[in-house]
């Protein structure tokens, strides 16, 4: 690609970048503080601003398929990180990235990619009901989605532990099991080039 074609190309993420950003903070009232925890656990959002994702890394979308992520990302992508089973922030944070192809004047599966990848590797889990859930989960945030969703646009992954660590650790998102089975861990949206580069957070 010619350098001023690139320069564009890099602009126009940029633009993205920051009209999501706005978005999702203008919608950030409706979320609730993140949950402040104590122990040994590392917990919080540490930007690696250029990092670059593990492509070749597998993860199981909400078919059942087994996909890597270069597989899935080959335009700019929002990345968030959650778990379904979250009983504060991320079902909030979901329904908001949700909201992003009605609002965005950018075209879902065109032009930008929502991958949801769950940090819990107890959802990674071949039982009907964990199935169920997350398949439950994303059928539902698509439903109240008004523009079209094209197949492969909006995709929700699970993984094994230490595919998510890997993933987790290359962006700094950090969070840690409580002794109730729950994760303290930080509210974040991740802008990610079509090349798996890290360019933006919203925390």
């Amino acid at each position: 690609m010619p350098y001023a074609s690139t320069l564009d190309a890099e602009a126009g993420w940029r633009s993205f970048g920051v009209i999501c950003a706005l978005l999702l903070a203008l919608a950030a009232s409706s979320i609730p503080a993140r949950a402040q925890a104590t122990g040994e656990g590392r917990i919080g959002l540490e930007p690696k601003l250029g990092a670059t994702l593990p492509l070749d890394l597998e993860f199981t979308d909400s078919e059942g398929r087994q996909v890597t992520l270069g597989e899935l990302i080959d335009r700019p992508v929002i990345l968030s990180l959650v778990y379904i089973r979250c009983p504060s922030i991320c079902n909030p944070l979901m329904r908001e990235v949700a909201r992003m192809p009605d609002l965005l004047p950018m075209k879902l599966g065109e032009e930008y990619k929502i991958i949801t990848l769950s940090f819990d590797h107890r959802e990674h889990d071949t039982d009907p009901k964990v199935v169920a859930l997350v398949r439950n989960a994303r059928a539902t945030l698509l439903g109240d989605i008004e523009a079209e969703v094209p197949p492969g646009s909006y995709v929700f992954l699970t993984g094994t532990e230490e595919n998510i660590k890997k993933v987790t650790d290359t962006v700094g998102f950090y969070f840690a099991q409580d002794e109730g089975g729950n994760y303290s861990h930080p509210p974040a949206t991740i802008f990610v080039t079509k090349d798996g580069k890290v360019v933006r957070y919203l925390e």
